[in-house]
């Protein structure tokens, strides 16, 4: 199995000093299939894709409040958070089911076809009002297009320097584009087959990998830990190294 991959031609947060400045480059993701495995080992992110993948492929049409419930509960969507929000969320199904009903994507939707690309960021966009954001949107959405529909929150979006959903899809299919990631990708999934039992997507072990190698906070010598997972370390000093083990 390949040792690594690289996101190409991101937006690369490099450490000058007092903060992070963005810049164009190439990140070197090491161990992914290690960090895939430590995020499933801690966390909700496991009992979240057992559930996507595993239990709510049956509706690909139909967003029900039980998706809601998972993606607040098990993924920090704090929809609940506040009557309104939770509200505006259930208010919502009527729409966004019927959308998704007209598109009639199927469940492995693929984001190769550009088509679904446009689909998808207007299902996305239809979602998003008062109280739901588009990490909200997503979390939610991914629940019945996994193959399609990445989570947008924070971090991805600081990734991609944007909050458009479509720009984002864009960004998604380009990386899932090149042929040594697209290798070691099916790779990974076949080990997270093997050890957990999850048909997981290329598009959620890419989204996890930018999560985890982007969600970083500074320790008092100067390094970086990845948020809730302080064994994997960043050196800003060495930057080839990339986010790995200590």
């Amino acid at each position: 199995m390949q040792s690594g991959i690289k996101l190409e031609k991101v937006n690369v947060w490099q450490w000058k000093g007092s903060r992070w400045e963005s810049k164009s480059g190439d990140w070197p993701v090491k161990d992914p299939l290690e960090k895939i495995i430590s995020k499933y080992k801690k966390g909700t992110s496991l009992i979240f894709d057992l559930y996507v993948f595993n239990h709510s492929s049956d509706y690909p049409h139909v967003v029900s409040e039980t998706d809601i419930n998972a993606a607040d509960v098990l993924m920090g969507a704090n929809i609940s958070a506040k009557n309104k929000r939770w509200q505006n969320a259930i208010d919502s199904l009527e729409e966004i089911n019927r959308i998704l009903k007209k598109y009639n994507m199927p469940r492995h939707a693929s984001i190769e076809d550009e088509e679904n690309i446009e689909k998808a960021a207007d299902v996305i966009n239809r979602f998003r009002r008062d109280e739901i954001g588009l990490a909200i949107a997503t979390k939610v959405l991914l629940t019945k297009q996994p193959y399609l529909i990445p989570m947008m929150d924070s971090v991805v979006q600081d990734c991609f320097t944007s909050d458009d959903p479509g720009h984002i899809l864009k960004e998604f299919k380009r990386l899932l584009s090149d042929t040594e990631t697209k290798a070691t990708v099916a790779d990974i999934i076949k080990e997270i087959k093997k050890i957990f039992n999850i048909d997981v997507s290329p598009l959620r072990i890419i989204e996890q990998l930018i999560w985890f190698d982007w969600n970083l906070v500074r320790n008092k010598n100067g390094t970086f830990s990845v948020r809730g997972f302080e064994e994997w370390i960043f050196n800003p000093n060495d930057e080839d190294s990339g986010v790995h083990r200590k």
